[in-house]
């Protein structure tokens, strides 16, 4: 080999000296006409897809492994959004740009399912880029669905379709009615046209800090707030009455959830003397004063 390259060489070097020319159009530099090379691009996930895990995991780029909707999976990419250019820090947990971030995905979600995932067996979790990808330039984040087991234990439930639209053809239904066992402290789900103690009334959002929203002890203003949901689903005056009227039952978000930007507080009207009807739009006859 060395043999060849050496005669190689020779040949290469003879030539240059017999002078030949360079062909038209051909100047002989070899680094100034070379094609500017395209601006690196970093990996970005995409929408319209789905993931056999949920939440914070597999988001680098060698672990991203979508699924179709069609497979079991736990968590579908409905929107990928941009943290904006004045963000400079990691939008890690509990900070105003993951804050905004998630309050986009909110208003992407509702548009997608055709109504409000809170009121669903649901959740909804926006995934920024792992550091080492944000120390790299990455600048996404995910607005992830996902399905919940139900309004009291929010352990992840596996799906093979997608959820477009899923609250208007039903496929995700409602929270409804449930028979509360005091004891347990457990709702199990329950036809409404059937004798039930509870039933889902609603949302609203609080502005309570994480701290006092799990210290030990009643909270009244929670139920207060809650009893405003129940007056306005049942249609009865929101007034002074409603405590004689109902009790009330409230579930708060996740540590998680609460991180990423979530203050929602789901409502149930405590119907201790059990109902078998709904109480939606019923007024006084669903209400009474007791």
């Amino acid at each position: 080999m060395r043999r060849w390259m050496a005669a190689l060489a020779a040949t290469v070097t003879l030539a240059v000296a017999t002078g030949c020319g360079n062909p038209a159009g051909v100047d002989g530099m070899l680094t100034d006409d070379w094609p500017e090379l395209p601006a690196a691009v970093g990996f970005v996930p995409e929408a319209n897809v789905c993931h056999e895990y949920a939440g914070w995991v597999r988001r680098k780029a060698t672990d991203y492994r979508p699924v179709a909707c069609t497979e079991k999976h736990l968590a579908e990419t409905i929107q990928v959004g941009t943290f904006p250019a004045a963000v400079t820090e990691y939008p890690d947990g509990g900070t105003k740009p993951l804050h905004d971030a998630y309050a986009e995905c909110d208003k992407a979600s509702r548009g997608w399912l055709g109504g409000d995932w809170r009121e669903a067996a649901l959740t909804l979790n926006v995934v920024p880029p792992s550091q080492n990808a944000w120390r790299g330039g990455a600048r996404w984040f995910r607005c992830d669905l996902g399905r919940r087991n139900s309004i009291e234990d929010d352990g992840p439930r596996s799906g093979t379709a997608s959820l477009k639209d899923a609250m208007t053809n039903g496929s995700e239904p409602r929270y409804g009615c449930y028979d509360f066992d005091e004891d347990e402290n457990k709702a199990t789900p329950a036809p409404c046209n059937r004798r039930h103690t509870a039933e889902f009334a609603g949302s609203f959002e609080t502005n309570l800090s994480w701290e006092k929203l799990t210290a030990e002890g009643s909270h009244e203003d929670i139920h207060r707030n809650c009893r405003k949901v129940i007056a306005k689903f049942a249609k009865v005056p929101d007034d002074g009455n409603v405590k004689y009227r109902t009790g009330s039952i409230y579930y708060y978000p996740t540590l998680d959830e609460w991180t990423m930007g979530s203050r929602s507080i789901r409502c149930l009207a405590w119907l201790s003397g059990g109902i078998s009807r709904s109480v939606r739009n019923g007024g006084n006859s669903a209400l009474p004063i007791g």
